[in-house]
Order: structure tokens, then sequence, then C-alpha cells
């Protein structure tokens, strides 16, 4: 089998089981594509903090539109389609003229938002939310099986 059909099928094979429920095998395909998906992005948007919070919507789009893929399809074409459409509609929006405009800074008190109005200790928690379960099980694992992990999922290599 080949590298592509190789990588088809696990694919395939965790988002059947995401689909069942497990956690687990959507975590692993977060962390296998979560850089492609960003880099996409960002080819797209300029702005930093806007293409990491499309990044993390794209995700919040595959979990609601998981049930729609189609396992004879790439689950990373599909994905970096979202990905590509959910950059392409952030631009159109004209939400993206408002976030222009420069940010007023805040005194050591707190960061400010586009608007110049400081982000509660909730909201920043908020934002960090999707990607604690994530990071917090790669983490865990043993520091080879970590390894291997990110390198095979993250850098591509077998």
């Amino acid at each position: 089998m080949s590298e592509p059909h190789l990588a088809r099928g696990i694919d395939a094979a965790l988002v059947a089981r995401a689909l069942q429920g497990d956690m687990v095998a959507f975590e692993v395909l977060v962390v296998k594509y979560q850089r492609r998906v960003a880099a996409t992005v960002r080819r797209l948007v300029s702005d930093k903090r806007i293409a990491e919070e499309l990044t993390q919507e794209v995700f919040l789009s595959v979990v609601v539109g998981l049930p729609s893929f189609q396992p004879d399809g790439a689950f990373a074409a599909w994905l970096l389609t979202i990905a590509r459409n959910a950059a392409k509609s952030y631009l159109r929006s004209g939400q993206s003229r408002q976030d222009d405009r420069p940010i007023q800074l805040l005194d050591d008190a707190g960061a400010s938002d586009a608007t110049g109005v400081a982000a509660s200790p909730k909201e920043e928690a908020t934002a960090h939310q999707p990607f604690e379960p994530i990071d917090a099980r790669v983490a865990a694992l043993p520091k080879g099986q970590r390894r291997a992990l990110l390198m095979r999922e993250i850098d591509g290599l077998d």
C-alpha cells in the first residue's frame, strides 16, 4: 500500500472512531493536522491572532461536520478545504477591516483586544480550552512515544 493510501486509511479509521465518540481519535487528528490548518489559514489571513482563532473555528466546524465526511475521500483535503473556506469567509465578511484597527494598549493590568477592552481571565481561559486536553494527553505519553507520535503526525515522518 502506498504512503498516501496508508495515510488515507489511517485517517479514515480515526474518523470512524471519532464518530463513535472516541475523543482520543479526534485529538490525534487535531495534533496531526493542526499545523497544516494553521499554515493554510495564515497564508490568507495575515493577522496571527485572527489566524489562531480561525484555526480553532475550523476544528470546531470539523466536529460538527464530521458525520458528513465521506470515508472514500481524503480527510486532509476535506479539512484543508474547510480551512481555506473559513479564511475566505472571514476576509469577505468585512470583519477583517474592523480587526485592522490599531489595538489600544493598556497598562500592566491586562491586555486589550481590538476594541481596547481588556480580556477577562475567563475569556483568556476559554480561548485556550479546545487544545488543552490534547496537549495534556500528548504530554502524558512516555517520551519515546510522544516523540514518535509528533514526528509521525506533525512532521509526516514514517
